[in-house]
């Protein structure tokens, strides 16, 4: 059986034209546990892929919004993030640290604009296509980290199995692997999302 490269990037350009919304919510979740391989940083900000989907994502809920293709109807959690988050703009002259204040005001301003957006652009339909590709990458995740584990245990480089060097054998008498993740922390809380929905199917 043969494949034919041209219809298959037919097939996959026609698939994001049809629904750009489910594209940009598979590419997050796929993106989510690579924040530390692939990255690099500009003006102390880690840019990552998982970034970068979120931009998109926020822009595109402003679009629709603009555009009047959908309708923002705010709920009662919602009214109390607006709340919070004008809170938080009043206090920012107050602060002790002001350079650490606006920081956090424009991360945690930036993390309900996206859970905003996530809200008004997904669709139940996008629940299969999402549970899929957040499967598929999991078993990469995993798959990579299990190399790590064998890789630090046989001595391979840092270079070569991407694990930093704190979190060696060497370090703790075993491998803590962390995957594409800046730190196994980070790697075992994606894994709760796979997790969680495996145990919600069964």
């Amino acid at each position: 059986m043969k494949f034919n490269e041209g219809v298959i990037i037919e097939n996959i350009i026609n698939y994001i034209k049809k629904d750009w919304d489910r594209f940009l919510l598979i590419c997050l979740g796929v993106s989510l546990p690579f924040d530390r391989i692939p990255s690099f940083s500009v003006f102390s900000i880690s840019v990552r892929f998982s970034l970068i989907f979120s931009a998109l994502i926020i822009l595109r809920s402003a679009y629709l919004l603009v555009s009047k293709k959908i309708n923002l109807k705010l709920s009662p959690p919602d009214k109390f993030l607006v709340g919070f988050i004008i809170w938080l703009a009043i206090i920012i002259p107050v602060s002790l640290n002001l350079t650490r204040a606006l920081s956090v005001f424009i991360f945690t301003l930036f993390a309900i604009l996206l859970a905003f957006s996530i809200s008004i652009i997904f669709k139940k339909e996008y629940f299969k296509p999402l549970a899929t590709a957040l499967f598929v990458v999991t078993f990469v995740v995993v798959g990579f980290g299990i190399f790590q584990y064998f890789g630090d245990i046989f001595n391979l480089p840092g270079s070569v199995t991407g694990l930093r060097e704190r979190y060696s054998w060497s370090v703790f008498g075993f491998p803590r692997i962390q995957s594409f993740s800046l730190e196994p922390l980070y790697m075992a809380a994606f894994l709760l999302l796979p997790y969680s929905l495996a145990a919600t199917q069964l």
